[in-house]
């Protein structure tokens, strides 16, 4: 599990180092090897009412409160994916799994305005480790079947592909399925992995006992697979389990080339709108970087930026709350002020109005203020007394 106790010292760190007015959190990591799962628990437990309160004391009358404001959540996301569908999933994961709610933010979510016409013409084929593209499966199976969503794919084909790399990962596949396979996925979201192991583990043990078995899982002596060995009949928690083995991390690692095929562009689109549809409904705010995006993003020109699909400028199409950011001010040399100036001129360059362009950007500059965590009708005093509140509960709890 030292991935996911990484994960949450750097949480925190971000939290118990913030500064006096910050009222919010905000994690990044490289998404292609610390997955959105692996920082869970620590958000979970920043959010969860065992651990914080809506109220606090005030003054010196101990039945007078007043009310907390909760800690906004940033999480960066579907910037540096290898494969749309794994942004496009990462992104799925940290609304659901994180339990986002309005006003909470995504950081760059690049994905979500991606053109997915110009992006399958730059890829023929996407080298993915072979979890990732299961993963991937599974995240449209359940979309598809679980949510409501209707893809245009033949289920029973996006089945078979399932079940054949789940063989080729899993070894002895006959009792797999793809709801399971799928439940097992989704427990990878559950914040108490070690109690989950730790329980099947004595269970196991009890069983070995009880049947005067327990036998070690490498004796050459018996002819069993190692799968077998270690694991024997496949449940969810066995299958959550291999997320922390070195046999199955080597497997899950294993690249596999995956085609990206024509027939495949509805079905991306189709995801992606969905997403856009959840994030604009949920009241959820989207920090773009434009300096930053355009250095290490996938588009040339600034014309191409994401936010264009994300906020329509004629009130068609998409609404979702963008707000433009500097990202790294002494990195990129730039400042707010010249990120909302290279939005305007690359939107006056596709043919806008002035007058059109100047009152979209003063809507893109609102949303930003209204994306601020902090609440101005509160004085520094009250939240600097909040904060330290916060922290305090913080700093009693154990990760791990």
């Amino acid at each position: 599990m030292a991935n996911i106790a990484l994960a949450l010292e750097e949480i925190r760190e971000s939290v118990t180092g913030m500064d006096e007015y910050i009222v919010g959190i905000d994690a990044a990591s490289d998404e292609n090897s610390m997955e959105p799962w692996m920082f869970v628990p620590a958000y979970k437990i920043i959010r969860s009412h065992s651990h914080t309160y809506p109220v606090t004391k005030t003054g010196k009358n101990p039945e007078t409160f007043a009310r907390i404001q909760n800690i906004g959540f940033t999480y960066h996301v579907g910037e540096d994916s290898r494969h749309i569908v794994s942004g496009l999933r990462h992104v799925d994961e940290v609304l659901e799994g994180f339990g986002y709610k309005a006003g909470d933010r995504l950081g760059h979510a690049l994905v979500l305005g991606t053109d997915i016409e110009k992006w399958m013409a730059d890829n023929e084929a996407v080298p993915l480790p072979k979890l990732e593209h299961l993963e991937n499966l599974l995240w449209m199976w359940g979309t598809n079947t679980c949510c409501g969503l209707e893809l245009p794919v033949k289920l029973e084909v996006l089945e078979n592909r399932i079940m054949d790399l789940a063989s080729e990962i899993y070894g002895h596949s006959e009792s797999l399925n793809v709801r399971m396979l799928y439940h097992a996925y989704q427990k990878k979201f559950d914040p108490d992995h070690e109690k989950i192991i730790q329980k099947l583990l004595d269970e196991e043990k009890r069983e070995q006992q009880k049947r005067g078995m327990y036998e070690r899982a490498d004796d050459p002596s018996i002819d069993r697979t190692l799968e077998e060995k270690c694991y024997g009949t496949w449940t969810e928690e066995k299958l959550l389990m291999t997320n922390y083995c070195p046999l199955f991390e080597n497997r899950h690692s294993k690249i596999e080339l995956v085609p990206v095929q024509g027939d495949d562009a509805e079905v991306y689109k189709a995801l992606q709108n969905y997403l856009i549809d959840k994030v604009e409904k949920r009241g959820i705010y989207i920090e773009e970087n434009p300096t930053s995006n355009l250095t290490i993003g996938d588009f040339s020109h600034m014309r191409q930026h994401p936010i264009f699909n994300l906020n329509s400028r004629k009130g068609e199409g998409h609404n979702v709350f963008v707000t433009v950011n500097s990202d790294d001010p002494a990195v990129f040399n730039t400042n707010v002020e010249n990120e909302l100036a290279y939005i305007y001129y690359a939107a006056e360059a596709q043919g806008e109005a002035k007058s059109d362009v100047l009152e979209w950007v003063d809507k893109i500059r609102q949303y930003g203020m209204d994306a601020s965590f902090i609440q101005n009708e509160k004085s520094a005093e009250q939240i600097l007394a909040e904060i330290q509140q916060i922290l305090w509960e913080i700093g009693k709890m154990e990760f791990f």
